[in-house]
């Protein structure tokens, strides 16, 4: 994917990262998605995909932002709000 992004769970004292699925879906779970999210997407282009990472804190919210490795401010983020189910 052309976005290299990074996930995030806060508590009170750290930021915790969040370790990636790396692909390990089961094969009949969204596979056009799925493989969407190992794709190099054209700059500008808008796209359906699966990402996944591993919730450290169940029910508190993930921070998703771009990981662009360089001193410039980063251009994505999103929240996602999570369950404690």
């Amino acid at each position: 994917m052309a976005l290299a992004s990074r996930a995030n769970q806060e508590t009170d004292t750290t930021i915790e990262l969040l370790d990636g699925a790396n692909g390990q879906y089961p094969d009949d779970y969204k596979a056009d998605l799925v493989e969407m999210g190992d794709t190099n997407v054209k700059s500008g282009a808008t796209v359906d995909a699966v990402v996944g990472f591993q919730i450290k804190y169940a029910g508190e919210p993930v921070q998703l932002i771009d990981s662009n490795g360089s001193d410039n401010p980063e251009t994505f983020e999103r929240i996602v709000e999570t369950s404690d189910k």
